[in-house]
């Protein structure tokens, strides 16, 4: 979204953008609500009956931030032709090449490789997942390894069939659907 003001104090700046199948990531915002149901989420008002379903939980997410605002921002940016100066890490390829994708990285800021144990992943710093409420779970895995798609489970296949129609660019952008 900022990079046009960002290339005028960094002409050729390096932008790394993660992203992740868009089921994965409101399943995972599921999953947390689920878990975390003694909690309260600000947007939930009951008096509007607003997050009573999952696809009412799935259309508020994809419509606010984080989830909305970093789509509706990236968007903008393969529509501006920005994107096409960003680095983009996808998640599933980096869990099942992440030496790859890595030395993809450091040739794209122009450094050398970095030898990674992908084995044994050190978390050495710690979130506050408080200030996240519901949502707040930053623990790092000590393996880099891909899991298996739990979106049709967790949401159902119409809404992991849904966010896909709806977002086809995306799609077709990442994973060439």
């Amino acid at each position: 979204m900022y990079y046009p003001w960002l290339e005028k104090f960094y002409p050729g700046a390096k932008v790394i953008v993660c992203v992740r199948d868009l089921r994965a990531i409101v399943a995972s915002m599921e999953k947390l609500y689920r878990k975390n149901a003694h909690l309260n989420d600000p947007a939930d008002i009951p008096s509007q009956m607003n997050f009573v379903t999952v696809d009412q939980r799935v259309g508020h997410w994809m419509s606010s931030p984080p989830v909305g605002l970093a789509l509706s921002r990236l968007k903008n940016a393969f529509e501006t032709g920005d994107a096409r100066k960003f680095f983009f890490l996808v998640y599933e390829e980096f869990v099942v090449e992440p030496k790859r994708v890595m030395d993809a990285l450091y040739r794209y800021i122009d450094v050398e490789p970095f030898e990674h144990n992908f084995k044994g992943v050190e978390q050495v710093v710690s979130e506050n997942d408080g200030v996240h409420g519901v949502y707040g779970d930053h623990t790092i895995r000590p393996v880099v390894l891909s899991v298996e798609p739990d979106w049709d489970h967790v949401l159902g296949s119409q809404i992991s069939d849904a966010l896909v129609t709806r977002n086809q660019w995306f799609y077709t952008a990442f994973y060439g659907k």
